[in-house]
């Protein structure tokens, strides 16, 4: 990472990482020097997702639908997916955002 560059907590659990933002993230995170990404993509169980999620010091959700079927899969797929991960995440809510006063 860049001398004046923030250290970022690790491991980072990236959500609709195989998407144009997530894999635009990851290739940035990487160019940082961050090794330890935990990538959830579309195709990974819910299992996967709660061991990650177990895991992650700092989680950034970029899964979503952006292209329903049906309107109702806006919410299946976007807001209860968040809750989905928030549940999932043991230190959910444990600190501010790096870049907010807390």
């Amino acid at each position: 990472m860049p001398n004046d560059a923030p250290a970022l907590p690790q491991p980072i659990l990236i959500t609709g990482a195989g998407g144009f933002v997530g894999r635009n993230l990851v290739a940035t995170l990487h160019a940082m020097g961050c090794k330890d990404l935990l990538l959830f993509e579309k195709d990974d169980t819910v299992e996967t997702l709660a061991d990650y999620c177990r895991q992650a010091a700092f989680v950034v959700h970029l899964a979503g639908i952006n292209r329903p079927k049906d309107p109702s899969e806006f919410y299946s797929g976007n807001a209860a997916a968040v809750g989905g991960v928030q549940q999932q995440s043991p230190r959910s809510g444990d600190q501010q955002h790096p870049g907010r006063p807390g």
